[in-house]
């Protein structure tokens, strides 16, 4: 099927430096905002900045994250909020938008298209989930939360190769036998973007995995992934396609790389969310120059 025209996507900041300014509160169960309507996402949550094809039946939400530290597997100060928020936007689609597949950067496991969640699951309270997502002890975030509590489908769209090759070149860094120039910035950042160019390529198969199990034609998708990328998808979904050119002084180690966007020639609809913690973090800056204009009246 051919994709609407592109005027269809919509890009949304109004009102983040408000809500970066309210106080934080502790989320409690899944929310129902008086103030919103059913298919509205709370602003309690966070802000929906862009939006491609949102009509279409297949949907790929694609929710920016904050991670553990990879050198010391420390929180950040904006990590668990972030995390909590993250989970709770999951419930949100799963009652609102009957989410079907989790898709988390850095998973690594045997596919799994999950059962059908559990609809009277009892929501967890905001103490329990703070108090598990800030436990450094164990590797838990909120995409596993969501799929132990929700039984909600765990599939790897990570690319294990890229991966590990960037964890790699990261803890050289890390370690000093780099150094932090600037070739290995540049380096880290071509890495990075391949990854996230393969994450995204591997979105359609995911789709498809659902839509195996012939319960559902239309699925709907979670993609949690960091704050950082978020530019670089954005520009992807504007052009329908991914390029990366090679990195100065690469030596041919880094090739440029240039493909179509897989789900450019899907019937597949993307609404990119950030936490209501995020809001602030600069990265966002780097969007605001794609069709501001563009943006319909709510």
């Amino acid at each position: 099927m051919i994709p609407a025209p592109r005027k269809s996507f919509r890009l949304r900041f109004a009102l983040t430096v408000l809500l970066c300014l309210l106080p934080a509160v502790v989320l409690g169960a899944a929310p129902d905002s008086p103030a919103a309507s059913n298919n509205e996402l709370p602003s309690s949550l966070g802000t929906i900045v862009y939006q491609q094809h949102p009509d279409n039946p297949c949907q790929l939400y694609i929710v920016a994250n904050s991670h553990r530290s990879c050198a010391t597997g420390a929180n950040g100060t904006e990590t668990v909020r972030a995390q909590i928020e993250t989970f709770r936007i999951g419930e949100w689609l799963l009652k609102r938008q009957h989410l079907d597949l989790l898709l988390p950067e850095g998973f690594f496991g045997r596919g799994s298209d999950g059962k059908l969640p559990l609809q009277n699951a009892k929501p967890l309270d905001g103490r329990t989930l703070e108090e598990r997502l800030a436990d450094t002890s164990t590797f838990v975030n909120a995409e596993l939360l969501l799929h132990r509590h929700y039984r909600i489908g765990l599939y790897q769209v990570e690319d294990r190769a890229l991966y590990n090759r960037t964890s790699a070149l990261l803890r050289s860094g890390l370690n000093g036998s780099a150094g932090l120039s600037t070739d290995f910035g540049n380096d880290l950042a071509y890495l990075q973007e391949r990854r996230l160019a393969a994450i995204l390529q591997n979105v359609p198969a995911a789709l498809a995995s659902v839509d195996r199990q012939g319960r559902i034609a239309a699925p709907k998708v979670m993609l949690t992934i960091g704050l950082a990328h978020l530019a670089d998808i954005v520009r992807y979904l504007e052009t329908g396609e991914i390029f990366i050119p090679s990195p100065p002084d690469s030596g041919g180690h880094f090739p440029s790389f240039q493909a179509q966007l897989a789900l450019d020639r899907q019937d597949v609809g993307v609404t990119i969310i950030v936490p209501r913690s995020l809001l602030s973090n600069p990265t966002l800056a780097q969007l605001t120059p794609i069709a501001p204009d563009a943006a319909p009246k709510r």
